[in-house]
């Protein structure tokens, strides 16, 4: 097992543009899966409420990663250019892996990433991570993804990623974006968008959504699955009935509120990162303000720093297997370079 480099909190790469075809000879087998790690509190929490569906098909392998290994493994991917992204941390982690935990497909992010922290620095190696053994391919539009059969190919950046839907229990549908253009995603199955309604099972809601069966976790939020105000599939509140004009409160870090007019009380900090409770707010926020969203990312030495949750993190690229820290020319943001 290889050492992982340690985080600390104290308060893209942009490669040259690449050509379609083959971009890695590597041959080796992709590594297999280390044994799993602690489980943080809001991965035993989805586990936990994603095994409570109605059926089988309601459920979805629990989940064995933590948050700072999927920022490291977003920082060390896109050092090896895939997940080519302006920011190098900061946005793969809220918009790619917390976003992964709300619609269930955590279970495929995790074995990629897990591939790739094995495989570091060796970015031939990194690259077979998301391409399922297979070298990547350049692609120029989304538009250009498809379903393997049951492997989700989407046009990410400039590159073809491969994502397993039957990690997660799911299956890949070609699903409407426009009223022309479709692309590939992972759902519970091709529906009728305006005819197929919502539905439960257990904590999941599935809406259906361009021909394709989305699916949510509403137990992540501290809801449920039920009926909303309209009488559709929502997630709502698993408390009694409330007005919607019901004022959110903070008792301590547990949030109550109305929604779906039923009352929630989520507990912020079993969210995905340090989360508080604002009683000015009203509702769950970063645990720190030493920085925001968006904040471009920044060198210091060797290390990356990177804004997680309202404060600055700083990832050491020399332990990753890099050579150095750089904005590169014609990028705000800082990246590890090898």
């Amino acid at each position: 097992m290889r050492r992982r480099p340690p985080i600390s909190s104290p308060g893209a790469r942009s490669p040259g543009a690449r050509s379609p075809g083959a971009r890695s000879p590597g041959a080796r087998a992709i590594p297999r899966l280390m044994a799993a790690r602690a489980i943080p509190l809001a991965l035993i929490l989805l586990a936990a409420q994603l095994s409570c569906g109605d059926d089988d098909t309601g459920t979805t392998p629990p989940v064995s990663f933590s948050r700072t290994d999927a920022l490291m493994a977003c920082v060390a991917a896109n050092a090896c250019g895939v997940l080519n992204y302006g920011y190098a941390g900061s946005y793969c982690l809220s918009s790619g892996w917390d976003r992964s935990l709300s619609t269930t497909m955590a279970p495929i992010w995790a074995d990629i990433y897990e591939c790739v922290l094995q495989a570091v620095p060796d970015c031939a190696q990194v690259e077979l991570c998301f391409g399922q053994g297979q070298p990547l391919q350049g692609c120029s539009e989304v538009t250009d993804g498809y379903c393997d059969g049951d492997v989700q190919v989407s046009c990410a950046v400039d590159t073809f990623i491969r994502l397993d839907c039957a990690r997660a229990n799911m299956t890949c549908v070609m699903t409407n974006v426009t009223t022309s253009d479709v692309v590939p995603k992972c759902g519970k199955g091709a529906c009728v968008e305006g005819q197929d309604t919502g539905a439960c099972q257990g904590s999941l809601l599935l809406t259906c959504g361009g021909g394709n069966w989305e699916v949510k976790s509403c137990g992540l939020e501290g809801l449920t699955c039920g009926d909303g105000p309209t009488g559709a599939k929502e997630c709502i509140g698993p408390g009694a009935p409330c007005a919607d004009d019901t004022e959110p409160t903070c008792q301590g870090d547990v949030l109550r509120d109305c929604v779906g007019r039923h009352l929630r009380e989520l507990d912020c900090t079993t969210l995905p990162g340090s989360h508080v409770c604002s009683p000015t707010d009203g509702a769950c926020v970063p645990a720190s303000s030493d920085c925001i969203p968006g904040d471009p990312e920044q060198c210091q030495g060797r290390s990356i720093r990177i804004c997680v949750d309202g404060a600055w993190m700083t990832l050491d690229c020399g332990e990753l297997g890099f050579s150095s820290c750089q904005v590169v020319p014609g990028s705000s943001s800082a990246h590890c370079v090898p």
